[in-house]
């Protein structure tokens, strides 16, 4: 939405935006509607004064962005006391994963929004609108498109979007759709962890998208 003033007051900064009404996009919108939701992604992904401003407090490779992000990552598991973490089966698939992130294609880093999902996406009439951006930050963008089609949309229109995008659908691509697919949601399961919610959900997304199958939870099943 428009920014129609910011600054700050007695040290707290603030942004006032538009008031926006609109409702949640399902899968169903979303298959619908898949060159749309390519070119909204594409949009800012694209945004070269936002890349810009994002571009100070970014590591300037893309090895060096996944080597920090999976450090980050094993630091927080480590930190947390839970079997379900620590559990044989995911200590191996997040090695794996570790492994894996070597042999990822290293493409420019983008502006991305980290939780692409459907309650920070707004529809109004035709269009799209995305909210809290609180921790957009240069990154993949496999991050958040890659992570919107494996949540939301069946495989076989994954070509569709990337036709509409501009990419070539090939190997390459997919195996970062998976690995980043696999890395957000074991940092989704770490995040329960620390809010004592239940996490298996999220171990079992993980370990299918480490095993590059299809979401277990997607409604389009």
């Amino acid at each position: 939405p428009p920014v129609l003033a910011s600054g700050t007051i007695n040290g707290v900064t603030y942004v006032v935006q538009e008031y926006i009404t609109g409702n949640y996009p399902g899968w169903r919108w979303f298959a619908e509607h898949v060159p749309t939701l390519a070119a909204f992604i594409k949009r800012y992904h694209s945004d070269q004064p936002l890349a810009s401003l994002l571009a100070a407090n970014t590591p300037t490779s893309y090895p060096e962005h996944i080597a920090l992000d999976l450090a980050s990552l094993e630091n927080q598991c480590i930190s947390l006391h839970s079997e379900e973490l620590h559990a044989p089966t995911i200590v191996s698939a997040f090695e794996k994963l570790k492994a894996w992130s070597k042999q990822l294609q290293t493409v420019p880093l983008v502006p991305v929004h980290p939780d692409p999902n459907t309650k920070n996406i707004l529809l109004t009439n035709d269009s799209l609108l995305m909210v809290d951006w609180d921790d957009i930050q240069l990154s993949d963008p496999m991050r958040d498109a890659g992570l919107l089609l494996w949540w939301y949309v069946a495989q076989q229109q994954w070509h569709e979007f990337f036709e509409a995008y501009g990419l070539i659908m090939d190997n390459k691509l997919i195996e970062r759709i998976y690995w980043w697919a696999a890395r957000t949601s074991f940092a989704i399961a770490l995040w329960h962890v620390e809010h004592k919610y239940d996490c298996r959900g999220f171990l079992v997304d993980f370990l299918a998208a480490v095993n590059r199958e299809s979401n277990p939870h997607a409604v389009f099943h």
